[in-house]
């Protein structure tokens, strides 16, 4: 079966009961360039533990079960995860999931009570890409690679530079664990049934030194959540009206912000991701939490 030709797959969907689902973002990857691309850049082997959303009709599948050491794959669809379970159920390193990854994900006991994994390899699908991303980010027990394709719209917002059009919350959480690349743009030709949007291959290398502290990253997100809810005012006027446990009197702003070498008319968009971990400290200490 070739999983990239566009007429084996639709008779492969016919055969097994399925209709691809615009609502929970059923494209399925056709290209085998775009496939190799995906697979390379997440340079798995035989010591990885891989955490595969989405497995569809296992294009990606059947390069990750050759090349890693365990594989566990999440599967939403009912009939795609009984085909994947037909097709992988006998091989021990393999384990098919029949449910939904973002309640998975968030079980107290995951991924104990499952293998474990060290790396997310998916062509993910675009009903749950940001959301899922950002759970991955947030959660304590991060990937140490993440290799997906996205909506394109949304792999720029994850790589986005400080001052760039697209950079944000996306960029600024993402960026503060993870080395972020947007490995290539993805043509929607790529997919059977074609999307309507372009997609790109999104890459996140968690930095090995410079995490910050859990409280850190907590008043992080926090604290650039509501000041880019007012991303048109100046960051003075943001602090003066935060939330509670970061509002601070004007003087104290002015000299934590001439302490970090920052101006206090900058806007959001304008601090670097070292800029606002460097001032989330600085305010977690004068309010002390730090």
């Amino acid at each position: 079966m070739n999983l990239a030709s566009p007429a084996e797959v639709k008779k492969l969907l016919e055969d097994i009961g399925v209709r691809p689902n615009k609502v929970l973002g059923q494209n399925f990857l056709i290209d085998r360039n775009i496939l190799n691309k995906l697979i390379s850049a997440a340079d798995v082997s035989e010591n990885d533990c891989v955490l595969e959303i989405g497995g569809g009709l296992g294009i990606v599948t059947e390069e990750l079960v050759v090349k890693a050491g365990s594989l566990t794959v999440v599967e939403k669809d009912k009939k795609l995860a009984h085909h994947l379970l037909n097709k992988y159920g006998d091989n021990p390193k393999v384990e098919i999931i029949h449910d939904d990854v973002l309640k998975v994900i968030s079980r107290p006991d995951w991924p104990e009570k499952e293998q474990d994994y060290n790396k997310v390899v998916a062509n993910l699908p675009y009903s749950v890409g940001t959301r899922l991303l950002v759970d991955m980010i947030q959660s304590q027990s991060r990937p140490q690679l993440v290799v997906v394709t996205v909506q394109l719209e949304v792999a720029e917002r994850f790589s986005a530079e400080c001052g760039a059009k697209d950079y944000g919350l996306l960029s600024i959480w993402s960026q503060m664990h993870y080395n972020v690349e947007l490995v290539k743009a993805v043509n929607n030709t790529c997919f059977w049934p074609k999307p309507e949007v372009t997609s790109g291959i999104l890459k996140l290398e968690l930095m090995n030194e410079g995490q910050p502290s859990p409280e850190t990253a907590r008043g992080v997100y926090r604290l650039t959540k509501h000041a880019f809810s007012h991303r048109r005012k100046q960051m003075s006027n943001i602090l003066r009206n935060c939330i509670d446990d970061f509002r601070i009197e004007p003087e104290v702003i002015s000299e934590i912000f001439e302490k970090l070498g920052l101006s206090v008319s900058l806007r959001p968009q304008n601090l670097s991701v070292s800029d606002w971990l460097g001032l989330t400290q600085a305010i977690m200490e004068v309010k002390g939490n730090g």
